[in-house]
């Protein structure tokens, strides 16, 4: 029998370094986090961190986790969320899930949609495992067609 479903666990909503500092992630957040993460994974699930905010000062810690992949936000914040150097950082062997700015497939055009997925795949998943995906929920104006571009990207470009 094959590994057990995805899962998506745990959520780090409240660690991320443009809420609290690195050390204090460090010392408060990442130990309950990797015994969460190993917990599953040693169940055999394969398991999906969410991190919400600024990831990049703690990139090199957060490989260390036992994940199977990752998803964080996009750079609405000009926090200097720079995928490439998340896959850099992570290898090619863990799962990004791609951040398209959801603001961003609302209002832009068709080929610019079309262009940020290119410009994703070819820093993120040209040599590794990669998802395109959302950096945050959809707006609740987005259009069924912008969700389905999205969707259909890929086979797209």
């Amino acid at each position: 029998m094959g590994p057990l479903p995805l899962r998506r666990i745990p959520q780090e909503s409240l660690s991320s370094a443009d809420l609290i500092s690195p050390d204090m992630y460090l010392e408060f957040s990442f130990p309950y986090t990797q015994r969460t993460l190993q917990f599953f994974e040693d169940l055999g699930f394969r398991t999906v961190l969410y991190f919400s905010g600024n990831l990049m000062p703690l990139l090199h810690h957060l490989k260390e986790l036992p994940f199977t992949a990752i998803i964080f936000e996009e750079d609405r914040k000009n926090y200097g969320i720079d995928l490439a150097e998340v896959r850099r950082v992570m290898g090619p062997d863990r799962v990004l899930y791609g951040n398209v700015d959801a603001h961003f497939l609302e209002k832009a055009s068709d080929d610019e949609v079309l262009a940020e997925v290119r410009r994703q795949i070819d820093v993120a998943g040209s040599d590794g495992n990669f998802v395109v995906s959302v950096g945050s929920p959809i707006t609740p104006d987005t259009s069924l067609d912008r969700v389905r571009l999205l969707c259909e990207s890929t086979q797209m470009i």
